[in-house]
């Protein structure tokens, strides 16, 4: 595939990962290493903070 296509794709795929790329609760910005795992983990940390 040509470059820019290339990054077509992958500005497409940004695009639909934001929402994971954000804590919907807090909206601390999730850093790149972050894994989806962890993602998950600190999202649910916001309802165990009861």
């Amino acid at each position: 595939a040509k470059p820019s296509a290339m990054y077509t794709n992958n500005k497409l795929n940004k695009t639909n990962d934001n929402i994971s790329e954000k804590c919907p609760l807090c909206y601390m910005i999730f850093p790149l290493i972050m894994t989806i795992h962890d993602r998950h983990e600190h999202v649910q940390d916001h309802y165990n903070d009861d």
